[in-house]
């Protein structure tokens, strides 16, 4: 009687192993061929009627079959679990990617225009902008010479600030637009490397 308790705790956790470890198992347990001979008859089974075996089997083939049930629902369960997980911090990443790049594409726009924006120190550094802009003069340049105005390619307009006078023709000459002390704005002639202070006006 002891044996035959004993193996009807066991055998459950036998099966229900074999399905948790991704092991087939039979449809239908079948004690005399699932088991090792020795095994069988340690247990004592050997001593049980046909009738008798095949209660125990039926009643094992029973409670298998609801824990393995519910054993898989709960693996399926966690799988679709974490692939939520997975997805969703997947959309995360992409829509804080896209956030970044419209933020990049919005404060290049404004630049210029957020000069006291870009030097508080409560703006987190992704919302201040660029440090510069390069881009080239639309068209033919003589240089500057006080209250000069030059349209840049990228749509933007600057206006000189002061009254520093400089001469040097070029056909759309590269410049860069950079960031000084107290907000202020310089226009940098990238090939010859002077520059004159400016300020946004479009």
């Amino acid at each position: 009687m002891t044996r035959f308790l004993i193996l009807s705790l066991l055998l459950p956790v036998f099966f229900l192993s074999a399905v948790a470890q991704d092991r087939p198992i039979d449809a239908e347990v079948n004690l005399r061929r699932q088991m090792p001979a020795e095994l069988f008859k340690a247990a004592g089974l050997d001593k049980l009627s046909p009738d008798e075996l095949k209660a125990l089997e039926g009643w094992l083939n029973g409670y298998v079959e609801e824990e393995a049930e519910q054993l898989a629902e709960e693996v399926v369960e966690e799988r679709v679990e974490k692939e939520v997980e997975e997805r969703v911090d997947e959309a995360v990443e992409v829509a804080l990617e896209e956030r970044k790049k419209v933020i990049k594409e919005e404060t290049t726009k404004a630049f210029g225009f957020l000069s006291i924006w870009d030097k508080s120190e409560n703006v987190p550094e992704e919302l201040k902008g660029p440090e510069f802009i390069e881009s080239s003069i639309a068209g033919k340049f003589r240089g500057w010479d006080g209250g000069t105005t030059f349209s840049l390619e990228n749509g933007q307009v600057w206006e000189q600030q002061g009254r520093d006078r400089y001469y040097m023709p070029m056909d759309n000459p590269k410049v860069r637009i950079e960031k000084g002390a107290l907000g202020s704005h310089y226009l940098r002639i990238i090939d010859t490397g002077r520059r004159v202070k400016v300020a946004r006006v479009e």
